[in-house]
């Protein structure tokens, strides 16, 4: 018996012997939860991170033998700033003619910078997980061994999802790669499965990087994450964990987007279209024989459209409002109700005797580019001599007046009940607020705002913000307003 309780006593002092860094990667495999379990009580960093850091840079530079990334990255860079006029196309072809052929320097830094990027979003991850199991669960646990959890999943979901990646990517064309479809050579996203059944440009921008993330070694790597956390924590449960992973993930699925604010609205109207948009013209519209009209046009009730309107493809044109003659409307306008384009000008003079106005003739049109939306209530005034130009992606709010020869740069907004006065030019991005008023013959450069109510009398240059009545730059308006303010205390 005293053998026997020795011999227990024994037993239950041994220590227990930990694992290897191999075992502990075969065991994230197979015994996931006995391997994390011995990871919590002996946390190991160093070895998986080396691990990691050399397995980012094998496959970098491994798919680097097969795609210039750099070139593939500033090509579409190249293309969007050729695209938007911020580059010439001689410029482009030198940055392209630059980063074909990299230097030694570049290529080992990218390497080098891919590996260390691995510990780096696995040091972020970790420190997430113990913030969140810290202020969120109440759970407590060491960051070591959260770090160290990390580690090795990400490792182990690496491994094969590189092995897979290098493998297909051996044999694809590199003309069919590029920024964007590169991270799907391994189909293994809904995006990619439903494009390669379904072809590309068929499911919708918003909708296909939403589905993009729904990714079995996505899937995996939060099973094993979930496994890892709750056996290295206290009163943490396998399910739970897994709920917080999957929220945080579909958090950054949300917000993974570039402009989430554009996916909102085009997810809307995927789902919810708009009825009034189907394409068709009311019967008691009149529209002239001599217009020519594009395709899918929207044309509401009570609509006046006068000789010689052009109009093209996708456009909405709301009841009771007027397109007088000569007019031209590019794709996908949209007018709301009420309004009145291309009417003449207020242009009135006195004759030698100064004893009554007489009309100036206008001679002008209004011409409207792509993309441009106009509010109910809306007048703008065709052009006395020269034309009134309302050019791409413009805005334009409710009981809006733009008067004759005004030209609107592009993506500029004229909020509501503000004054645009004769043959102003607003530069490109503006931004005029409510009820300001502009004075006639004004220049206003590219950027600018114009604040709310305000009254701009002289010509301001790219990039100004000014307000006030009269508009003065905001930074002058504080000055000023400070001044105001230390008088009406003296005066008390």
């Amino acid at each position: 018996m005293e053998t026997e309780a020795a011999g227990e006593s024994m037993q239950s002092t041994e220590p227990i012997k930990t694992r290897s860094f191999f075992s502990r990667l075969a065991g994230t495999y197979a015994s996931p939860r006995e391997t994390f379990q011995d990871v919590g009580r002996w946390p190991g960093v160093l070895w998986p991170m080396i691990a990691l850091m050399i397995l980012g840079m094998i496959t970098t530079y491994c798919t680097s033998l097969k795609v210039n990334l750099q070139s593939m990255a500033v090509e579409q860079i190249v293309d969007q700033q050729v695209a938007q006029g911020n580059m010439t196309q001689q410029q482009a072809d030198q940055l392209r003619e630059r980063v074909s052929s990299p230097s030694i320097a570049s290529a080992i830094a990218s390497v080098v910078f891919a590996g260390l990027g691995s510990i780096l979003v696995v040091l972020i991850a970790a420190a997430v997980a113990k913030l969140v199991c810290s202020a969120v669960l109440g759970v407590e646990n060491q960051f070591k061994s959260v770090f160290s959890v990390s580690l090795y999943v990400w490792l182990a979901v690496g491994i094969v999802h590189a092995v897979l990646f290098l493998v297909i990517l051996y044999f694809k064309n590199p003309a069919d790669l590029s920024v964007s479809n590169i991270n799907s050579v391994v189909a293994s996203n809904l995006e990619a499965m439903l494009t390669g059944i379904m072809g590309e440009d068929v499911l919708p921008k918003y909708l296909a990087k939403l589905l993009g993330w729904v990714d079995i070694f996505a899937i995996w790597k939060i099973a094993l994450l979930a496994i890892g956390y709750s056996a290295v924590s206290r009163k943490l449960k396998t399910g739970k964990a897994a709920a917080w992973i999957v929220a945080v993930y579909v958090v950054l699925a949300l917000i993974g987007s570039a402009n989430p604010k554009k996916d909102m609205i085009d997810a809307i109207n995927h789902f919810f279209p708009d009825k009034a948009s189907v394409p068709s013209i009311h019967q008691s519209s009149f529209i002239d024989k001599s217009c020519r009209l594009g395709k899918n046009l929207r044309i509401g009730p009570n609509v006046v459209i006068e000789e010689d309107v052009v109009i093209g493809d996708g456009c909405s044109i709301e009841a009771n409002t007027v397109i007088k003659k000569g007019t031209i409307i590019g794709k996908n306008v949209r007018i709301k109700s009420c309004s009145v384009i291309g009417g003449n000008g207020f242009g009135y003079d006195k004759g030698e005797d100064e004893s009554a106005y007489q009309f100036l003739p206008h001679f002008g049109r209004v011409i409207i580019e792509d993309e441009v939306d106009i509010g109910s209530n809306t007048c703008i005034d065709k052009g006395s001599l020269s034309d009134t130009i309302i050019r791409k992606g413009v805005k334009i709010d409710n009981l809006v007046h733009i008067a004759h020869n005004v030209d609107i740069g592009e993506n500029t907004l004229v909020i509501a009940c503000s004054m645009v006065a004769g043959s102003v030019v607003i530069g490109e991005n503006s931004w005029i607020a409510p009820a300001a008023s502009i004075r006639n013959g004004l220049k206003i450069g590219k950027n600018c705002t114009v604040g709310l109510g305000s009254v701009l009398t002289n010509d301001i240059g790219d990039n100004s913000t000014v307000l006030g009545v009269p508009a003065v730059d905001i930074e002058d308006f504080k000055y000023l307003r400070k001044l105001q303010k230390e008088m009406l205390k003296s005066k008390k």
